[in-house]
């Protein structure tokens, strides 16, 4: 079982992680991508899963963010495909539904943890936080 780093005395974690964030609504979107820059995230966007898979094949992540409800194919499907480039990097599905975490998706995927829209800020920051030290224990 690995140890997650000490939140107080961990080094920080935002130094060099990169993110992709795949969400179909220009405006949600552009919401995250502000948030994660407040946070020195290198983060890349994607509007729906073609493009994602596309930015994938040039660039290394550390964590994903996906919405469930993209127009060519829902954000499941897109996770078990990141599960094969990626398989040791955590999403974090994102949906306008009201989803529950199902244990299902946890054992098909990386599904990390579930957020749901509308979102605060500080929820979005503290679920990314924790799918980051989730992805350096993966690695180690």
């Amino acid at each position: 079982m690995c140890k997650l780093p000490d939140v107080n005395n961990s080094m920080n974690i935002n130094e060099k992680n990169t993110i992709i964030i795949v969400e179909d609504e220009e405006t949600v979107r552009d919401v995250i991508i502000g948030i994660m820059n407040t946070q020195n995230y290198i983060s890349y966007t994607a509007s729906c899963s073609e493009e994602a898979l596309d930015i994938l094949k040039n660039i290394t992540i550390d964590l994903a963010i996906i919405d469930y409800g993209l127009p060519t194919e829902d954000g499941l499907a897109l996770a078990k495909k990141f599960d094969i480039i990626y398989p040791n990097i955590p999403i974090i599905l994102m949906s306008g539904l009201r989803l529950e975490m199902d244990n299902t998706w946890i054992q098909q995927t990386n599904i990390f943890d579930v957020l749901n829209k509308p979102f605060k800020i500080k929820t979005i920051i503290a679920k990314v936080k924790q799918g980051l030290e989730a992805s350096m224990c993966y690695r180690n």
